[in-house]
């Protein structure tokens, strides 16, 4: 006894809204403990932080992720 094969599956839907990206940080000296961080004879040149990346929502609107921060020292939290 024959059958009928089944249809071809239909077309994915469209992607889900995933955000523009965060730039990245421009950081001159990044640090853990204050008490063993010397300055002395340090030289360097901190470049342009990262742009936020660009995307679009459902509706077609333009999107801009948070540009980077650029700082001359940070201290990470333990």
């Amino acid at each position: 006894m024959w059958s009928c094969q089944g249809a071809d599956g239909g077309p994915g839907g469209p992607g889900g809204y995933g955000g523009p990206g965060r730039g990245g940080d421009s950081i001159g000296v990044a640090y853990l403990d204050e008490d063993q961080v010397k300055f002395e004879g340090v030289t360097y040149e901190l470049g342009p932080p990262g742009k936020g990346g660009t995307s679009w929502d459902w509706s077609d609107e333009m999107a801009t992720g948070q540009d980077g921060n650029k700082v001359q020292t940070l201290r990470f939290p333990q």
